[in-house]
């Protein structure tokens, strides 16, 4: 017997009602590609329960959103849940209603979506002080610290750059998605253990807020060179300088700006004696001029302004007949970089990625598979092909449900391998270290050499015992920034007596004898290496599809092997089977 419930409403079913599904293997497909088990199109009988269950969309004269919405769903076949937490589509109404559902891989993990990191939620209040007070390697908030790297200008504070935690990030995009993983032991501990370093320098709210001042300016030519004030103010921030000058004629504030910056003034001045009725002016060095008229005793502007670095504003009250005292408050300073001497902002310094491409990188280091949790949705396993090998005491004994001894279909490529099928680090002209390394396939018809994957990450260089990236280089009396530096991936350790230091360690090559391809390679590579792939034919119960788990193994006595399930499609009285040999 079948029942189909959509959206909680249980849909009639006749005997021409097939449910035809197809699984997909979690194993050798990157996250950011799974494809979710499926079905065939469902063709359900005209009814009148089932045309109310679609809320009568199939007149045309009826406005429904039924059709463009994806339903919960779930498929039971003699008292079993062969389909659980799925979601149901509805494709066509012709003399049926045509249907079709899917679950498992891949349906939880679109949650991600294309979000750049840059836009993970639940971190846009973390920062770290950028100033004097730091310490290299000992300076730490949370999952964010500064270690021993050299940027291209040895340990110099002002050209350094904070570490985040890549467990953190991973942590805060499942979270995000309203997911939770779980991982081997072997992998935690390297995730544990790597962080990535801020490579851009932007600024937001907390650079602004953190840069936020004020200071009292005295209009009178008595009190020109004893602006305290302007003084104390220079030591909060390093992005402006404040100078107050006496002129003949009158005494003038100078702002002037340090970075490019874009900055809002708020001035207001009171005239005790005010004989002359005279303008106030904003004079900017580059030609700009705003006239202040007074009111009554009074001068006040606000305004907003971008000022390019070494430019600078005057504020100019001519007369000598006139004085009082007033404020200039300055606000929202927003500059195009972080100013050194301020807070350094986390989240809109993450790498200019994708978060799924972040995933994807971190577990194609570890070859890593989703897959969604059998009781759970909302967990997502990450399993290792190593995961199939130790399956194998569990493994299902499927000798005696093979139809046919002699396959349907015997191949020996899997997938689109070539001989050499390269892992590596992305390509970045300012390194010289080379971590890339291939698997083989052993077949002389195939094409020489691709690329297997290529991480969003490029590997670092080693200067002075510490990671060397050069973000920056110095031309003469000139400091220059390289824009051009792709994200880096290292291992950070605290070493005592020394604090952090981030390097490029061989195992986080691919090449090498600890390197990430012995590491975590080595199954993957003996599947591969000669593959063989099989076709059968098996008479599955609606028990076998039930517990049917895609990470177990199954053995066939007649092959005397075990072999990893990469599709299985279901059929009326046989279901073919696509086989792995492991």
């Amino acid at each position: 017997m079948k029942e189909i419930i959509i959206d909680g409403n249980r849909y009639d079913v006749d005997n021409n009602t097939d449910v035809t599904l197809d699984y997909k293997s979690p194993f050798f497909s990157d996250i950011s590609k799974l494809k979710p088990n499926r079905s065939y199109t469902i063709k359900l009988p005209f009814t009148a329960i089932n045309r109310k269950n679609i809320e009568n969309s199939y007149l045309i004269d009826v406005v429904s959103l039924f059709p463009y919405q994806k339903k919960s769903c779930e498929y039971w076949k003699n008292g079993l849940p062969i389909i659980q937490r799925g979601n149901a589509y509805l494709l066509a109404c012709t003399s049926s209603i045509e249907v079709a559902a899917t679950w498992g891989n891949g349906t939880a993990i679109v949650n991600i979506g294309d979000k750049k990191m840059t836009e993970i939620t639940g971190i846009s209040e973390e920062y770290i002080e950028w100033d004097d007070s730091i310490e290299i390697g000992i300076t730490e908030k949370g999952n964010i610290h500064y270690s021993k790297i050299d940027f291209g200008m040895g340990l110099d504070k002002r050209y350094t750059r904070p570490v985040v935690s890549v467990k953190y990030l991973f942590d805060k995009i499942f979270e995000n998605a309203g997911l939770d993983y779980s991982i081997n032991t072997e992998a935690k501990n390297l995730l544990d253990k790597l962080w990535i370093p801020l490579l851009s320098n932007n600024p937001d709210e907390n650079t602004f807020n953190h840069n936020y001042c004020s200071c009292d300016v005295i209009v009178d030519d008595l009190w020109a060179n004893g602006a305290v004030g302007l003084n104390n103010f220079i030591k909060t921030t390093n992005t402006i300088e404040f100078l107050y000058h006496q002129v003949d004629g009158g005494s003038y504030a100078v702002l002037k700006a340090t970075e490019d910056i874009k900055v809002t003034i708020r001035f207001n001045a009171y005239m005790n004696v005010f004989t002359d009725n005279e303008n106030c002016y904003l004079i900017f060095s580059d030609g700009r001029e705003i006239a202040i008229a007074p009111e009554g005793h009074s001068y006040s502007f606000n305004g907003t302004f971008e000022m390019d670095k070494g430019t600078f504003v005057h504020i100019e009250q001519h007369s000598k007949n006139n004085y009082g005292n007033g404020k200039i408050y300055i606000e929202n300073i927003e500059t195009k970089e972080v100013p050194f001497g301020t807070v350094f902002p986390i989240d809109i310094n993450l790498p200019d990625i994708k978060q799924i491409d972040f995933l994807k990188s971190i577990m194609q280091m570890m070859c890593l598979f989703a897959h969604p949790d059998t009781d759970n949705p909302n967990l997502i396993n990450l399993y290792s092909i190593d995961t199939l090998y130790n399956n194998k005491v569990n493994a299902r004994d499927w000798t005696n449900k093979l139809l046919s001894r002699v396959p349907e279909e015997q191949k020996f490529t899997f997938g689109s391998y070539s001989k050499q099928n390269w892992m590596r680090y992305k390509e970045d002209d300012t390194v010289s270290i080379n971590a890339d390394d291939y698997l083989t396939v052993d077949n002389e018809y195939l094409e020489t050499s691709q690329d297997l994957f290529t991480l969003s990450f490029s590997a670092t260089d080693e200067k002075n015992g510490m990671a060397f990236i050069s973000l920056y280089e110095q031309e003469e009396d000139k400091i220059n920034e390289n824009s051009g530096i792709s994200p880096r991936i290292l291992v950070d350790n605290y070493v005592t007596g020394e604090g952090w230091k981030a390097l490029f360690l061989p195992y986080l090559s691919f090449s090498g004898e600890s390197g990430l391809r012995n590491s975590y390679y080595t199954k993957y590579q003996e599947i591969i290496r000669q593959p063989r792939v099989i076709s059968v034919k098996c008479a599955l119960s609606d028990y076998d599809l039930y517990t049917l788990d895609l990470t177990i193994p199954v053995y066939f006595r007649q092959y005397g092997a075990y072999f990893a399930i990469i599709n299985l499609k279901t059929g009326d009285k046989a279901s073919t089977v696509q086989l792995l040999k492991l």
